[in-house]
């Protein structure tokens, strides 16, 4: 909506005026530009931007070819102490750190455990803000997903996988049979969590 109001007094002059007028989706994180002239937002998988003068708002047209950019990695491995760490940069700004490590045991016959940990921590990208105060963003850049922005998350897993063969020795049907079970808990620092469970069953024929 665009509400006008007077400079000298601050009253409102005339009734409020929509600007975006989209049915298939809502707006979402609308971001104003410094001088008030524009709006970027969300609507579907795209972003828009509108003039809040004359209402007219237009879908952003954005090609990202993968093949622009470079992705160098480096992955160090250590001998004791760590089992999984790898250190990425790209042309984005972005530097990424992953630490993990995985414990498996042996409960009985058939049957096994693991335990799993990972770490991850990014820097922002060069070009992402909170507010942007230009249609053009930073070098041309704009972007509202907070994957751009610094992020450190954790990842704790469990899993059990049963081999029925050792477990169901009397059974024939059974002894063709595995099943597997596995959780994992995930949260970031930018208020993300998410609890991911499967299982299956494998039969070998």
């Amino acid at each position: 909506m665009r509400q006008e109001l007077d400079v000298k007094t601050g009253a409102v002059r005339g009734a409020p005026r929509q600007i975006t007028f989209h049915k298939d989706d809502s707006v979402r994180r609308a971001r104003i530009s410094g001088q008030g002239e524009w709006i970027v937002y969300e609507c579907g998988a795209d972003l828009w931007i509108v003039n809040t003068r004359s209402g007219s708002p237009r879908k952003l047209a954005i090609e990202v070819y993968a093949d622009d950019r470079t992705n160098p990695d480096r992955l160090v491995t250590y001998t004791s102490g760590m089992s999984e760490f790898a250190v990425t940069n790209d042309d984005w700004g972005i530097a990424s750190h992953e630490m993990g490590t995985k414990l498996s045991q042996y409960v009985t016959q058939g049957l096994f455990a693991q335990y799993e940990y990972r770490y991850y921590t990014q820097t922002a990208a060069r070009f992402y803000r909170d507010e942007y105060t230009s249609v053009n963003g930073v070098d041309g850049y704009l972007s509202g997903d907070y994957r751009m922005n610094d992020l450190s998350s954790h990842l704790f897993g469990f899993a059990l996988d049963m081999d029925f063969t050792k477990l169901a020795a009397d059974s024939p049907v059974l002894q063709r049979m595995g099943a597997w079970f596995s959780y994992e808990r995930y949260f970031n620092s930018n208020n993300y969590s998410a609890n991911i469970l499967e299982t299956g069953l494998n039969v070998r024929f």
